[in-house]
């Protein structure tokens, strides 16, 4: 995992102390530490040199940034020399603002400094190793943090500078090609929702656009998204069925109430009701159905081993999404079906076709559940 810098309104402070020893007549003499492991400082505001110290600052977009703290009244000049392509040369009279300058690469820049006195008397030269941050634009995506949510993915970003950048994310979703844009000075995440199938990786274009600079940075991310979560608001749910046994089970209700140990029971008092038998939940609303769950009555190892699903809108017209699925009702586990696509449906109507003993009549479920969105 790369070295990160650690980022205090975008900016790692870089002391490096610089020692004047003024001496009449004589050559002024700075003195710089090595500028070796450069450490950031973390601070809740701007940085302001010490009497004793310059303050170097790496700068996101490539700036690095020089903090001069209260020279000595003889000083009147000082000069910062550093290549960038070509020598550069900068004179400065006034040490009250920092000097800020951009440099046209992200690697290690050496600085000369030194120092003049209103005698014309010079400072030695001392000499110090400076390296900017990258673009901002650049820096978050290069350390982007992804996570799998319910039926979605959350990209999480570094914290930069308070500067209003564009985020844009392109993805395809079952042939269908999204984009979410999101526009602001501190997007800290963004969440992507509504993904169908948490067994296979999406591919995620993530681009971010400085308008300011003119700066524009893309990544690609493959990253499986987290499972669509369950159905969980029952209030407004209904369940009908094609026939049930009188005191037998808990009816077409014991099917919704997140009781496993409640059952329906279709009819097998006189006169029995041959397959198939049928259920139906009414969602209460419009949804979008990517599995479904079920699970034996408790205690019984027979029922029904083969079923239809079907789904509508008006609970009238229903349309066939799968046919012959199968269910084992020696397992006490929960038994699911995920959908071929997720289907928009108010409606979810399961047909049991044939039981698993040859001759019986009747069949049995303890509880059904949902998924999607």
């Amino acid at each position: 995992m790369k070295k990160r810098f650690k980022v205090v309104i975008g900016k790692c402070l870089l002391i490096g102390s610089i020692l004047l020893a003024v001496q009449a007549c004589k050559e002024e003499e700075l003195v710089f530490p090595p500028q070796l492991e450069q450490e950031a400082v973390v601070s809740e505001k701007r940085p302001t040199a010490r009497p004793s110290s310059l303050t170097y600052v790496s700068a996101f977009n490539q700036n690095v940034e020089i903090y001069f703290p209260k020279l000595s009244d003889r000083v009147t000049k000082a000069t910062i020399t550093y290549m960038d392509g070509t020598e550069k040369k900068l004179e400065l009279t006034k040490f009250e603002e920092p000097v800020i300058i951009h440099l046209s690469e992200y690697k290690p820049y050496d600085f000369a400094i030194q120092y003049f006195t209103k005698e014309g008397t010079s400072s030695k030269v001392t000499t110090t190793v400076l390296m900017p941050l990258p673009s901002e634009v650049k820096y978050k995506l290069d350390n982007l943090q992804t996570e799998p949510i319910d039926g979605g993915v959350k990209f999480t970003f570094p914290k930069t500078l308070d500067r209003s950048l564009k985020y844009t994310i392109t993805y395809t979703v079952e042939g269908e090609q999204r984009t979410k844009n999101v526009e602001g000075p501190a997007v800290e995440s963004i969440a992507i929702d509504k993904l169908f199938d948490e067994t296979k990786p999406i591919s995620f274009k993530l681009t971010i656009v400085d308008a300011e600079l003119k700066i524009e940075e893309s990544k690609v991310i493959a990253q499986v998204p987290g499972p669509l979560p369950e159905f969980t608001d029952r209030s407004n749910w209904i369940a009908t069925v094609s026939d049930s046994q009188i005191d037998d089970g808990g009816g077409a209700e014991a099917l919704i109430d997140n009781d496993i140990t409640s059952f329906w029971h279709s009819q097998y008092d006189d006169p029995s009701i041959p397959f198939p038998h049928w259920f139906k939940i009414d969602f209460g609303k419009e949804r979008f159905i990517s599995k479904i769950g079920m699970i034996r009555r408790s205690g019984a190892n027979n029922g029904f081993i083969k079923y239809d699903l079907e789904t509508s809108l008006d609970g009238i017209n229903f349309t066939k999404v799968a046919s012959n699925l199968s269910f084992d009702p020696t397992n006490s586990d929960w038994q699911y079906y995920k959908l071929p696509s997720v289907t928009k449906g108010r409606y979810v109507r399961v047909t049991m076709t044939k039981p698993k003993d040859a001759g019986d009549d009747f069949t049995h479920l303890g509880e059904f559940k949902a998924f999607g969105y």
